[in-house]
């Protein structure tokens, strides 16, 4: 068992002062995923006090080497502005990316924001083509969202976003489900 296997098993079981005494080597090496799990550590304040600036700090190096969850995280906190200032227009960036590794929360997360026009301009063909790959993975919230948005949308709007959905979910070799659309 290496020694991110150990860390993630210290956190499973609360152990979290363990956990970050074996994940900070990690993450000081380049370790994306110890770098995300450090900075969620960071910003629950466990196992070390809360501090919204070094999980900033890690979150953004694991997703600058392209870790998904610290990207999605990323998303998150900007959208919610926990720990910075909320920026709409950053976490639609971070969950565009987290979205491109498959990541079917930062897929549903970028299908609302196109849908409410926040942080993106307003589109229901890239909100229906989100949710319907976020669909895909069987993300609930994301089907019934897509469900929504047809209701909403011409046959063609429709089809078009079925069509990028393909394309895209093709390009990425993921899932490549048929696509009901309603």
């Amino acid at each position: 068992m290496d020694q991110f296997e150990l860390a993630q098993r210290a956190l499973v079981g609360g152990k979290h002062a363990t956990a970050l005494r074996l994940l900070m080597p990690l993450a000081n090496g380049g370790h994306p995923p110890a770098q995300t799990k450090l900075g969620e550590l960071y910003r629950r304040g466990q196992g070390v006090a809360r501090n919204y600036e070094d999980a900033l700090i890690w979150f953004r190096k694991a997703a600058s080497l392209g870790d998904g969850e610290a990207q999605a995280t990323l998303g998150d906190m900007y959208y919610g502005g926990e720990g910075l200032a909320r920026d709409d227009g950053k976490a639609a960036q971070w969950y565009h990316q987290a979205a491109d590794q498959s990541l079917p929360d930062a897929q549903y997360n970028l299908s609302v924001m196109y849908h409410n026009g926040q942080g993106v301009n307003q589109d229901n063909v890239q909100a229906h083509m989100w949710a319907n790959i976020a669909g895909t993975y069987g993300h609930k919230k994301a089907q019934a969202i897509r469900d929504i948005l047809a209701k909403q949308m011409t046959l063609a709007q429709i089809a078009e976003a079925q069509k990028m959905a393909q394309t895209w979910l093709a390009n990425h070799g993921d899932h490549q489900e048929s696509f009901s659309g309603e």
